[in-house]
């Protein structure tokens, strides 16, 4: 059996196209390879949909306002806490710390709560040495996967490279071997060729104790609070 899933938004309208409301679904699907019910085949797709919604409503449509309260965050705290979440990492929280998140976000972080470091982080590395081409062709995005790092350099030209060069990305700096990674698929950076870092660190607490899961994310110049959806 295989297992799909995906996130839609669905649109409620009454003739005439007035909206009417919103619902914000997680579909999953799941193929089976050989159905041997009623009707013996090969090949069948089924599906569950699984409706999130704010508490109370559970049986209403949502406005634009309340998807966007879904995905808003929790509550904002200052990036001064960034160095603590650091010094934290793969440690339970501080006292002081946990006792400000929990007020501030008026939430029940238990002493088993462990900081992670989640490096969720977007490279782009921009060559404005390269003359008669567009900005999209200057830049090449890379990405963090499972075990490798994934260079996207447009026009479908994609390839990975080592995870060690992360360091050197956060950096900012372009080793010699990774100028060697771009080389071999033909795109020979210049001595001007700049990383950006496009999105910053995120921290991912962990409360043992009542299981569930919060990402902090730094947007901006805030550090912003997300209660983690688990879809396991």
């Amino acid at each position: 059996m295989f297992a799909y899933c995906g996130f839609l938004f669905l649109l409620r309208t009454r003739p005439g196209s007035e909206i009417v409301g919103y619902e914000f679904v997680i579909q999953y699907w799941f193929f089976y390879p050989f159905n041997d019910g009623a009707n013996n085949h090969e090949g069948d797709w089924e599906h569950i949909n699984v409706i999130v919604t704010i508490k109370d409503r559970e049986d209403s449509l949502l406005s634009e306002k309340e998807i966007e309260r879904i995905f808003a965050p929790l509550f904002v705290v200052d990036s001064e806490i960034s160095s603590n979440l650091d010094c934290s990492n793969g440690k339970k929280i501080p006292s002081n710390l946990l006792e400000d998140l929990n007020l501030k976000g008026q939430i029940s972080l238990s002493q088993n709560s462990i900081v992670t470091i989640r490096r969720g982080i977007e490279w782009s590395i921009t060559d404005n040495n390269k003359p008669d081409t567009t900005d999209d062709d200057k830049s090449y995005t890379i990405r963090e996967g499972e075990d490798k790092l994934n260079v996207d350099a447009g026009n479908n030209n994609k390839f990975d490279i080592d995870l060690e060069f992360q360091d050197d990305l956060d950096r900012k700096d372009i080793p010699d071997g990774l100028r060697s990674k771009f080389e071999r698929n033909e795109i020979p950076l210049s001595g001007n060729a700049i990383v950006t870092i496009e999105k910053g660190i995120e921290w991912l607490i962990t409360d043992n104790g009542s299981k569930q899961t919060y990402t902090i994310k730094k947007e901006g110049n805030k550090l912003n609070v997300y209660l983690s959806l688990n879809l396991g």
